[in-house]
């Protein structure tokens, strides 16, 4: 009887380093009361499917998906230079708000997923 070879950790590359790919683009969601409302949302399907993988496995996967596909949604240097929603009005921060329409796209992609998942209730309503 031949013993089984222990297998290899499953290791998933962090999203980071994975370069854009215009091949693997795709959209991030279409609204099906407005079909070309999120026309211009695309993202890199690769890393949209590591962001489920990574949030599969999290204690919150809600905020940890809602984490990664701003990050796919949004360039690092839009996300550092704005404002979030533009929601908080003080004096001191200048700071735009991030594209509503990618915003948008983003909050339904996560409200999606939490219905299909039955997970993160109270980050749905938050963010509706």
């Amino acid at each position: 009887m031949e013993k089984s070879q222990p297998q290899e950790p499953h290791i998933i590359e962090p999203i980071e380093t994975i370069t854009l790919n215009l091949e693997n683009l795709g959209l991030l969601i279409k609204d099906p009361n407005n079909p070309g409302k999120f026309d211009s949302v695309f993202v890199d399907k690769i890393r949209e499917r590591q962001a489920i993988i990574l949030a599969e496995s999290s204690k919150k996967p809600a905020m940890t998906l809602l984490n990664s596909i701003l990050g796919c949604v949004f360039k690092d240097e839009e996300l550092a230079g704005s404002s979030g929603l533009g929601l908080r009005k003080s004096g001191d921060d200048k700071k735009p708000p991030l594209n509503k329409l990618n915003v948008d796209a983003v909050r339904g992609y996560i409200t999606r997923y939490c219905k299909i998942k039955s997970v993160g209730i109270t980050l749905r309503h938050r963010l509706q």
